[in-house]
């Protein structure tokens, strides 16, 4: 039996278990956990492109009656799939004038020197990056593509050890400061999904209430990956440090396209920020100031960009969101919020109420995407907090962390696209994300004990 033919019988076979363990009085359900589980195996294995599994979920739900096309293409409606698509803009534009390899090979060239400190270096790109780039795909890629190429100049093989160390050090830089930046495709969606306990967020007061937490969560990320920095990596990051100083050259001085291309980014930034002042929504003011590029006050983006944009990503996350929606929709999620509160009831520790949010969104990975998660949990486990007395930020925030743990590569398309390189192995890649999972939690714990309280959030 070939591989391709047995990878799909695991596949449905997984389906027809989640099927018969469903309740059966519903049918509806048990088809709901079919349909998911095989969506998730298929992803998992390879077995079809990403983007043709977020296309065929939700048509497959309506096609086995399990919900209504109202229900499905939700995710459609809110403002999730708007400023995805304003992400990836900016990211072509700082891709096609080299803006992004720039800022990135002058910290390089700066900071590097010692695998610590190119580590802190990208690290630091990722976070300069991430406040210009609202998107956590986009930023993603630029980053594995930076790391891709450093491993390629400095002639590194695939799956080697210093190829994966530098790999994830890209790859962290990326996601790391993610959950500190508000429009991030996770964080805006648990604000839109909480908004009738009618509790907001701005764009400053989310990234303030989560800097620490992320700088911390970023050191532990790089303290993970220094035991396994070889004499031999050392030499060949002497080498990216000459190699950055070198392209920098090459570039020459910044571009007049580079400095309009800087401008709007930071307007646009600007738009979103500042919404309480011109009382337009953050997100439309933000999508309307990124496509002034297209016109001639900036004249940095043209027809040939958007055909350069890769829409399949909307419609895999849309796809990914009605996971969610059907779920609630069910009444599924309101099922799990049940049984999180028996396990939490009397609990009224902070510290001990965050690690165990943030552990759930490490277990809930297993059997739903992290966007159908934040989507369908986020309200019970706010509901959640209300009852229980606590507070919903630190609750909701240590789920979102938790989310960004993942231990098997199809968990999430972020990482399926950084494995998808070949530089790491797979058995690298469950024991840097198992540690970096254990070290995340005694962050996520500092945070509900003592930084969010001392917030008084």
């Amino acid at each position: 039996m070939s591989s391709q033919r047995l990878r799909w019988l695991v596949s449905l076979g997984g389906a027809g278990l989640a099927f018969l363990a469903a309740p059966y009085e519903d049918l509806s359900v048990a088809a709901f956990w079919a349909i998911t589980v095989a969506g998730i195996a298929i992803m998992a294995m390879e077995m079809l492109p990403i983007v043709a599994v977020g296309l065929l979920l939700p048509a497959t739900y309506i096609l086995c009656g399990t919900a209504s096309a109202k229900v499905v293409f939700t995710p459609w409606l809110t403002t999730v799939p708007w400023i995805i698509l304003a992400g990836m803009i900016i990211g072509r534009l700082m891709e096609k004038t080299g803006l992004s390899r720039r800022i990135a090979l002058h910290i390089i060239a700066a900071v590097g020197s010692t695998p610590l400190r190119l580590m802190l270096a990208l690290a630091m790109t990722g976070y300069a990056l991430a406040l210009l780039i609202p998107d956590a795909f986009t930023l993603v890629v630029l980053m594995v593509t930076l790391t891709t190429a450093l491993c390629q100049r400095l002639g590194l093989e695939k799956k080697t050890v210093e190829a994966g160390v530098l790999m994830f050090a890209g790859f962290f830089a990326a996601m790391v400061p993610q959950p500190m930046i508000y429009p991030n495709n996770l964080g805006i969606i648990a604000a839109e999904m909480i908004a009738s306990t009618g509790l907001t967020f701005t764009w400053l007061g989310f990234a303030l209430e989560n800097l620490v937490p992320t700088l911390l969560m970023s050191g532990v990320s790089i303290l993970v990956l220094l035991p396994f920095c070889t004499p031999t990596l050392r030499d060949h990051v002497q080498q990216a440090v000459a190699l950055s100083q070198a392209d920098l050259l090459r570039l020459g001085p910044i571009t007049p396209l580079e400095k309009r291309s800087l401008l709007l980014v930071v307007l646009a930034l600007i738009a979103f920020i500042a919404e309480p002042l011109h009382g337009i929504p953050g997100t439309y003011a933000f999508v309307f100031t990124v496509l002034l590029g297209f016109t001639p006050v900036f004249q940095v983006l043209d027809e040939q960009d958007l055909s350069q944009v890769p829409y399949g990503i909307l419609f895999f996350c849309t796809g990914c969101m009605s996971i969610g929606f059907v779920a609630e929709d069910l009444g599924l999620a309101q099922g799990i919020a049940a049984a999180a509160a028996t396990v939490l009831e009397g609990m009224k520790d902070p510290g001990l109420l965050a690690v165990c949010a943030y552990v759930g969104g490490f277990l809930v990975n297993f059997v739903l995407t992290p966007l159908a998660a934040v989507t369908s949990l986020s309200l019970p486990l706010a509901e959640l907090a209300l009852d229980m007395g606590a507070g919903i930020k630190p609750v909701l925030y240590s789920f979102l962390y938790g989310l960004e743990q993942v231990l098997l590569p199809y968990e999430a398309a972020t990482i399926l696209f950084m494995y998808a390189t070949g530089y790491v192995s797979l058995r690298f890649f469950a024991l840097v994300m198992a540690l970096r999972f254990l070290a995340g939690g005694i962050v996520v714990a500092l945070s509900g004990w003592w930084l969010w309280p001392l917030m008084e959030l």
